[in-house]
């Protein structure tokens, strides 16, 4: 009698387990509760400590956020764009970094743009755009994602920090 007590317990917290909410969802207006435009300040109030920005040279700078690589640029002291290295976020049609680069053309279908890396001579660019300046950019080494940009344009598809 023990085992089918065992399996309704574990039944009836299945969709407990599922609701729960997972990491941030990349979106082309921003990662999670960051969204572009906002302030440095305000990045940092949703966030939760100082995010320390970078100036690169005129108006545009970046913070490291999350692990050592992935980062948020700023122009004009307003977020732009968010890039992502690690495997700890995913846009909202399940695209992660490691992904293979075919899941994008199934996740986006017709909508993907591709064009060549500027220094990978295996890699792509995949771009979707999703209407005012804002698009989604994902890097490949040819076979799978190495990295994923959402923001605005121009800054999305900066290939050199910001430029």
């Amino acid at each position: 009698m023990r085992l089918p007590l065992l399996a309704l317990l574990i039944a009836l917290s299945l969709p407990a387990v599922a609701q729960a909410e997972g990491p941030s969802k990349i979106k082309p207006n921003g990662l999670g509760s960051l969204r572009l435009g906002m302030t440095e300040e305000e990045v940092e109030r949703e966030v939760g400590h100082k995010i320390n920005q970078d100036k690169l040279g005129g108006s545009c700078g970046t913070a490291r956020f999350a692990s050592s690589r992935d980062y948020l640029m700023f122009t004009n002291d307003r977020l732009r764009r968010v890039t992502v290295v690690s495997k700890l976020y995913e846009t909202e049609t399940g695209i992660g970094v490691g992904d293979p680069q075919s899941d994008i053309r199934k996740a986006y279908g017709k909508n993907v743009k591709r064009s060549r890396h500027a220094y990978d001579p295996k890699g792509y660019y995949f771009s979707v755009d999703f209407g005012g300046r804002k698009r989604i950019r994902f890097e490949t080494d040819g076979s799978e994602v190495t990295a994923i940009h959402a923001g605005r344009t121009p800054e999305v598809d900066y290939v050199e920090g910001c430029a």
